[in-house]
C-alpha cells in the first residue's frame, strides 16, 4: 500500500480505518462498498473541500445524512447517461493524481471462473481485470 502512496497503512479487519484516521486529514474516501454508517463516520476524517465518493454494494450504505460543511457527497450507484458531471468530477481525481487504479491480476474471458474466486479469495489488492484483450 505504500507503493501506492498511502502514508498510513490500516489493516480493516483488525482496526477501523476511520478511528485510525486524524479527523480533517484526507481529501477523498472512495467507498466501493458502501457499509451502512460508512459515510457518517467519514465525515469526520475528510477535509472541508473534500469529497465522499459511494459506489455502493452489497452493504446498504448510503450517503451521509449529516455531511460535513464543505464535504462533496457523490454517489456513483445513480450515475446514468443522462448527464457526465460526476463522471467528469471521477476523471479530474485521475488526471490530478488524487486516484491511481491498481489492477492486481487480469484474465481472459475463458478465465473469469479463476478470476471470480481470487476476488474471493481475500488476497487481492486492488482489482482483478476480465476481458477479451487481457
Amino acid at each position: 500500500m505504500r507503493q501506492l502512496g498511502a502514508d498510513v497503512v490500516v489493516d480493516y479487519k483488525v482496526s477501523d480505518v476511520f478511528d485510525a484516521t486524524p479527523d480533517d486529514s484526507v481529501d477523498i474516501v472512495f467507498d466501493n462498498y458502501g457499509a451502512k454508517g460508512e459515510a457518517d463516520k467519514a465525515m469526520r476524517v475528510i477535509r472541508s473541500g473534500g469529497t465522499y465518493l459511494l459506489l455502493p454494494g452489497g452493504g446498504g450504505g448510503t450517503l451521509s445524512k449529516h455531511p460535513k460543511a464543505g464535504v462533496t457527497q457523490v454517489n456513483f450507484g445513480y450515475t446514468n447517461s443522462s448527464g457526465h458531471e460526476q463522471l467528469d468530477l471521477m476523471r479530474g481525481f485521475f488526471d490530478d493524481g488524487k486516484l491511481a487504479p491498481h489492477v492486481f491480476a487480469t484474465f481472459p474471458l475463458e478465465r473469469a471462473a479463476e478470476a471470480y474466486a481470487m476476488s474471493k479469495s481475500g488476497v487481492v489488492v486492488g482489482k482483478v481485470a476480465v476481458g477479451s484483450g487481457a
